[in-house]
């Protein structure tokens, strides 16, 4: 069985040697929204309001396993 994201891998690496797979996607490509540490509001690091979250992600030898942690920054919940 072939997952979805691989098939998108697969359409983006033709798509980066020139190939047109991607043109028969029904929307363009998205990149996943990532935030530096370091790059994250006073408001956050400092915890003063409740909404901001933290997620953690740890993936296993050979890409098997993973675990995903997620904590609430003000109340640790």
């Amino acid at each position: 069985m072939v997952s979805v994201e691989r098939i998108y891998q697969y359409i983006y690496q033709d798509q980066s040697q020139g190939g047109s797979l991607y043109k028969y996607l029904r929307t363009a490509h998205r990149w996943r929204n990532r935030v530096m540490i370091d790059q994250r509001p006073e408001g956050v690091t400092a915890k003063e309001r409740f909404g901001d979250w933290e997620v953690d992600t740890i993936v296993g030898k050979n890409h098997k396993p993973a675990l995903v942690t997620l904590a609430e920054r003000k109340s640790q919940f």
